[in-house]
């Protein structure tokens, strides 16, 4: 290939001489350099579609760039040389060339995916480290949406900012028809890194766009209907929000050119195998996801809201909406703005989380969603009590952020209230005694909460695991549904009121479903607070135990599978029923069935505020523990109702008694010191009992 340069000088050939003679630097016979060029600026970009690196005319290309230095060939040097990551023979790969600032497209009108001469066209960017052949690597592989119609995709490329032109020298055919020439339009590609395993995703398209541009680089699946041949369940749904029923509205995708509008969300199923006709599996994770499209402005308000309202459907059935992260950034749920009958909750799932399950936030209140942020590309459901029903994303609620769930299944539990977490410790035939935690649920204390469910509180939803083992608090629905929901409702986040008066008793459910029969050897673990001054614990009916809910502790015990008959646990215990996951997988094994009924609870006592002054009291209260966290000396404010005997006792993690001492006490509010001397730093529970009645408080003692 040749340089030519305007001199200026009309006597030199009309004012242009050549400047430089450019060679491939590992030239071979039949190669072909020079079959396709382009230049821009100070680069030059010159194919040998005919090269045999990869393969008998596998094909490449040769990047030049300019130095300012005549004595190296008229100022041009050979800078890198590029060539497909999937190279093979008769690609042809340089067919055609475009270069643009930095970034340069090269077609491969023979390149033979599946078994077919479709074409491809590839991206390489420029990344400036010289280290990595020059400073280019391959950023994408461009394939038609037909490609099972269309041939020597890749013939003619094109590239002008961040959108690509690539010509087929034969599109899509029509009975009868000849034949004709097409070209396809891309955009530049927001990409982001998927890890975890072969499952379900709830995905979203930033900017808005078609399945096949979501998912073109990973889906195996069979359309039409996305109905995997080798498997029994659809792989890719959309969301019908008009509904009357949360399970209802999954409608299996039946085309990958139906859209995915800017704010919507998905489900779809991707496999590790990326390559259905070639033996073993091919890809694997991680792996890349590429949208393409412009991403929302903020503020975004375009979400559209739907509630569907049946005068026979529960109302926790009705109002949900499969939403999708419009932006390439994170959002921050508790700054999100939401307006009508919209509440408080955001589910978003994750199949690296206790096996498949929800991560939960309440706005202002906490959960298992990390920091509250929904990632980009992330669909995520919410939850809308009535018409009219908003929500936007304003510019403080942006957050830089470019992964999806799934990257990293530890995931945390930021902000989290007090977490009760449910692990399965072994089947209790020894098959399986490794403990691994399959279920959690929150406790909170919330101004403007109310015991029963509110905008605060978040719904159970069935997870995706199999076998299902679900652990969820209980509040009665509210008096506006309580005729078509009679029965308390299953939450992951449970919110109760600030201004509590004396204890509240919140019932825990346990259910399972699919495990062996016989027994399962389960344990309750806790972290996270709830305020100061407030206490908890765990009551089993069953064994007649109370559990002091302090840090560090937690709690073992058995529970025993049956076969499922007419007692069979009901699904509203297993969450609200979400269709694709656990009815696919149920059918693998006969049912088997757990339910913990009444047996657990968590009884919880507000904090009381007691004053130290002298003078009498009508009940019984008890205050906090203070300084707290303390280094060897503490007190707590008693009140007292009338003179008599009390005992301060202190109890360790594991609830045994390590401190007590008992005092003669007149009626009235007084301080009371605590026997924490020579006690090993940890977590403890302070217990005073007096004439009145008893009461906990939590300790923490440092060094």
């Amino acid at each position: 290939a040749y340089v030519f340069a305007r001199t200026g000088d009309p006597a030199t050939n009309g004012g242009w001489v050549q400047q430089a003679k450019l060679t491939a630097s590992d030239a071979a016979e039949d190669d072909n350099f020079g079959t396709s060029v382009s230049l821009d600026s100070d680069r030059a970009l010159v194919s040998a579609r005919q090269d045999d690196d990869g393969g008998n005319s596998s094909g490449s290309a040769y990047v030049f760039a300019r130095t300012g230095d005549p004595a190296t060939n008229g100022g041009w040097v050979q800078q890198a040389k590029l060539t497909a990551s999937d190279a093979a023979m008769g690609d042809f790969f340089g067919t055609s060339v475009s270069l643009g600032g930095d970034r340069a497209l090269v077609g491969a009108e023979g390149k033979d995916d599946a078994g077919r001469d479709f074409g491809s066209a590839y991206v390489f960017a420029r990344t400036g480290d010289p280290a990595t052949n020059g400073g280019w690597i391959q950023q994408s592989k461009l394939t038609a949406s037909d490609a099972a119609s269309t041939e020597r995709f890749g013939v003619s490329v094109s590239l002008s900012d961040d959108r690509a032109l690539v010509g087929s020298a034969r599109g899509a055919s029509t009975p009868g028809r000849r034949r004709g020439k097409g070209g396809y339009v891309f955009e530049e590609a927001l990409p982001a890194t998927l890890s975890g395993a072969e499952g379900y995703r709830m995905l979203a398209h930033p900017g808005g766009g078609t399945v096949a541009d979501l998912l073109s680089s990973t889906y195996t699946q069979g359309f039409p209907g996305s109905q995997d041949p080798d498997r029994s369940f659809c792989s890719v749904y959309a969301y019908d929000e008009t509904a009357v029923s949360f399970a209802a509205g999954y409608a299996c995708v039946g085309s990958v050119l139906q859209s995915v509008p800017l704010g919507t969300g998905l489900l779809a199923y991707l496999y590790d195998d990326e390559d259905r006709e070639a033996p073993g599996t091919q890809g694997g994770f991680p792996k890349t996801i590429a949208a393409r499209g412009t991403p929302a402005s903020v503020p975004f308000s375009g979400f559209a809201i739907t509630v569907t309202d049946s005068p026979t459907a529960p109302a926790f059935e009705e109002g949900w909406n499969l939403l999708g992260n419009p932006l390439e950034d994170g959002i921050d749920w508790d700054l999100m703005t939401r307006s009508g009958g919209m509440t408080g909750s955001v589910y978003v799932f994750d199949p690296g989380y206790l096996g498949g399950d929800y991560r939960t936030w309440s706005a202002g209140v906490g959960g298992d969603l990390a920091d509250g942020v929904i990632p980009a590309f992330q669909g995520f459901f919410v939850q809308a009590g009535a018409l009219p029903a908003g929500l936007e994303i304003p510019e403080a609620a942006v957050v830089a952020d470019p992964g999806v769930l799934g990257r990293d299944a530890s995931g945390t539990e930021a902000g989290a209230p007090l977490r009760l977490g449910l692990s399965v410790e072994g089947s209790g035939d020894g098959s399986d005694d490794s403990p691994r935690e399959v279920s959690a649920a929150f406790v909170a204390v919330a101004d403007g909460a109310a015991l029963g469910v509110d905008a605060r509180d978040a719904l159970r939803l069935a997870p995706g695991a199999w076998p299902l083992t679900v652990l969820s608090t209980e509040a009665d629905p509210t008096e506006a549904e309580s005729d078509t929901s009679p029965e308390p409702l299953p939450l992951a986040i449970n919110a109760l009121p600030s201004d509590a008066e004396g204890e509240v008793s919140v019932p825990l459910r346990i259910a399972a479903e699919g495990h062996a029969e016989g027994p399962l050897a389960l344990r309750l673990a806790w972290t996270g607070t709830l305020p100061e001054g407030w206490t908890a614990t765990l009551l089993d009916r069953e064994a007649g135990t109370r559990t002091e809910i302090v840090p560090g502790a937690s709690y073992g015990f058995t529970a025993t599978v049956t076969e499922a008959g007419a007692g069979k646990t009901k699904t509203l215990r297993l969450g609200l029923p979400v269709g694709p996951f656990a009815s696919r997988e149920a059918a693998k094994t006969e049912t088997t069935a757990y339910d913990s009924g009444d047996r657990f609870a968590l009884v919880v006592t507000p904090a009381r505020i007691v004053s130290t002054e002298a003078g009498g009291t009508e009940a019984f209260a008890l205050g906090p523990v203070a300084p707290n966290p303390t280094r060897g000396t503490a007190e707590v404010a008693l009140a007292l109702p009338e003179a008599g005997t009390v005992t301060v006792a202190v109890f360790d993690a594991l609830g045994r008694l390590v401190a007590s001492e008992r005092r003669l006490l007149a009626a009235g509010s007084q301080r009371v010191s605590v026997p924490v001397a020579g006690l090993a730093p940890g977590a403890y529970v302070v217990r005073v009992d007096a004439p009145g009645g008893g009461a906990s408080r939590r300790l923490t003692v440092i060094r």
